[in-house]
């Protein structure tokens, strides 16, 4: 029963991941796309913008519910970058 549980879980989580990787990707390379335009670093360009906006970025990119759609997303671009 657990078992059962846990791999319903997992599908579910696979499922949505692989649903939302095509958002997390377009949010992913829009961030490097903007940083890019305005020529910073990393740092540079997360520490201009204001609290509300790197909320909004943590809560995109940290979010457990996102890891997997974050990770398929960031292996796709990278790909793509070869």
């Amino acid at each position: 029963m657990v078992v059962t549980l846990f791999w319903t879980f997992l599908g579910i989580y696979i499922l949505l991941s692989v649903i939302i990787t095509p958002f997390q990707y377009r949010y992913l390379t829009g961030l490097k796309e903007e940083q890019q335009k305005a020529g910073q670093t990393q740092l540079e360009y997360y520490g201009g913008k204001t609290v509300s906006e790197q909320i909004l970025t943590v809560n995109a990119q940290g979010n457990p519910l996102f890891w997997g759609a974050n990770i398929f997303a960031s292996v796709i671009i990278k790909i793509k970058q070869k």
